[in-house]
């Protein structure tokens, strides 16, 4: 059976079903959902999605190329910045 993981945010709380079984109850507090991981760890599923980081990095410098950000890791130029192989291997959805 494949699971099926659903998510619905609600004004101060969210929930996340699996299955259509709840596995988890979140609430908000002002503008952010909180999530406890160590509750989530405990859960046998994959609630998360894994992303490349080198995606997240280019997302978070608003997609800049991955050629600016080998030069900025080669070059030490960002605090912070892991040492990671940025290539391009495909577009994300906004620079497509």
């Amino acid at each position: 059976m494949k699971k099926v993981i659903k998510l619905f945010f609600y004004d101060a709380s969210y929930l996340i079903l699996e299955n259509d079984k709840i596995i988890y109850v979140g609430n908000r507090k002002g503008n952010v959902y909180k999530i406890i991981i160590d509750a989530c760890m405990r859960i046998k599923s994959y609630i998360f999605a894994s992303i490349n980081v080198s995606f997240l990095w280019h997302r978070k410098l608003g997609h800049i190329s991955m050629d600016i950000l080998s030069k900025l890791v080669k070059n030490e130029l960002v605090k912070g910045l892991p040492h990671l192989a940025f290539k391009k291997e495909k577009l994300c959805d906004a620079c497509y």
